[in-house]
């Protein structure tokens, strides 16, 4: 393990990958500072969907113009790699809380409920705004001493120990997680890119003026806090989170890729052989580790 500038950390846990294996890396892909959690816990799972789609026109010039086109191709993506990488996580202790824009037509709110309805650790919660507040609401209700929320996108994928691997680990209360390397899919090509993140593969990366200001976060941090207090990954956008938690208390995890990040038509910013990292071409086969067969439905 070593520290980066400014006394936050990145976990150097692991330099190999057990490709398709069951390993999680045992003791050494953990982090501890500290005491780690103990007791019960709560786990709330997170994906904002559409939120002001319908309801702010800016949002629907940045997608196109046509927000029912892109929520018709979104449902694909979600279904075809969302729920199904959450539904086959291999640790269910989770609720998933899919925030949607009240003002969505009937139709698709319908086909969301659909894959609520066949999925009992998801629920859909139509509110556009006060998520933070509905979120903190929901880790007092429980009634849990520790509170752990993650976010996931709807055209994302979680590794299926992801959940497991989280919980399991030996992280300190009042931490902010991030999984930093990934496989990247172009959804067209059915290609799969192991993508490295630069924190590990640039020898200067300390030198950087974007590492002085703050660590990179991802698409999909996990905070771990003591309940009822917790500020949860809901408190900032995921790239302004770690001012929240304190730079030594960021914590950037290396070890089996854990998330899926698919490449599309309708994708703002992911773009294969950007400047996220090192992206090396693997064989669809992992797909398989995130419940998405490779020969998943033309979309």
């Amino acid at each position: 393990e070593g520290s980066g500038s400014g006394g936050w950390t990145r976990s150097r846990v692991s330099r190999r990958y057990p490709w398709g294996s069951e390993q999680l890396g045992g003791g050494e892909s953990s982090w501890i500072s500290g005491p780690p959690m103990t007791g019960d816990r709560v786990h709330f799972v997170i994906t904002k969907y559409n939120l002001s789609l319908y309801s702010d026109p800016d949002r629907r010039h940045r997608i196109g113009g046509d927000p029912d086109r892109w929520m018709e191709r979104r449902f694909r993506l979600f279904t075809t790699f969302t729920v199904p990488s959450l539904m086959g996580q291999s640790c269910q202790d989770f609720t998933w809380f899919v925030f949607v824009d009240p003002q969505t037509p009937e139709r698709f709110m319908e086909q969301i409920e659909g894959a609520a309805a066949a999925f009992p650790a998801m629920r859909m919660v139509p509110l556009d705004r006060r998520q933070v507040d509905f979120l903190r609401s929901e880790v007092r209700r429980s009634g849990a001493p520790v509170a752990i929320t993650s976010r996931i996108d709807n055209d994302d994928a979680w590794h299926k120990h992801y959940v497991r691997h989280l919980q399991e680990g030996a992280f300190s209360l009042g931490t902010l997680v991030d999984f930093q390397d990934s496989y990247w899919l172009d959804v067209a090509r059915r290609e799969v890119y192991l993508c490295t993140s630069i924190w590990w593969t640039d020898p200067n990366w300390w030198r950087s003026w974007r590492t002085l200001l703050q660590p990179r976060i991802i698409n999909s941090p996990s905070s771990i806090e003591a309940a009822p207090e917790a500020m949860t990954v809901l408190a900032a956008e995921h790239r302004a989170l770690n001012p929240h938690f304190g730079r030594d208390r960021t914590v950037l995890v290396r070890d089996t890729p854990f998330r899926l990040v698919t490449c599309h038509g309708s994708n703002l910013v992911n773009e294969i052989g950007g400047r996220e990292g090192r992206f090396v071409k693997v064989t669809p086969d992992v797909l398989a580790d995130f419940n998405v067969p490779p020969d998943y439905p033309k979309l």
